[in-house]
């Protein structure tokens, strides 16, 4: 789909499905083994991203019944199962910093947003299932301008 072809959204299931599919069209080239619509609890394989839907706001935009929308989606990225061998720190940091890239090269989501940017990168761990993983969480800010959606008709 081309830029002429979207429309500003101010739907935050609109943004979290075409994350999926972009990430699922480039996991290959990402290193990326699968991505997952919400987060799940059981992670069979890594690296693994999980595309989930943050807090989304509306404002009024002046006088008209135009609103500011802002939405946040996390990407949250499984790298390893940790171990008793030392885990390539280096490796997490270089996998991290090519999804945000990829990202980024998409400031505008296709149209689908005025502007987007990963906000915050925070790495850590999370248990699933009894495993611990190494992970890194993406924090991706949008703001988008739509007219309130009883307008419409």
């Amino acid at each position: 789909m081309s830029t002429l072809d979207t429309i500003l959204t101010g739907d935050i299931t609109v943004i979290t499905r075409y994350w999926y599919d972009e990430l699922e069209a480039n996991k290959g080239s990402l290193g990326i083994r699968h991505v997952f619509d919400g987060d799940r609890i059981l992670i069979a394989e890594t690296p693994t991203v999980a595309v989930v839907a943050g807090p989304k706001q509306r404002e009024l935009y002046g006088a008209s019944m135009m609103t500011t929308v802002e939405m946040v989606v996390y990407f949250l990225v499984y790298h390893k199962r940790l171990q008793a061998s030392v885990l390539n720190e280096r490796e997490v940091q270089e996998l991290s910093q090519s999804i945000e890239d990829f990202i980024h090269s998409k400031v505008n989501a296709e149209g689908r947003v005025q502007v987007g940017l990963v906000t915050t990168v925070e790495p850590g761990y999370a248990d699933r299932q009894g495993t611990t993983f190494r992970t890194t969480r993406m924090t991706w800010e949008a703001r988008s301008r739509v007219l309130l959606p009883s307008t419409y008709n």
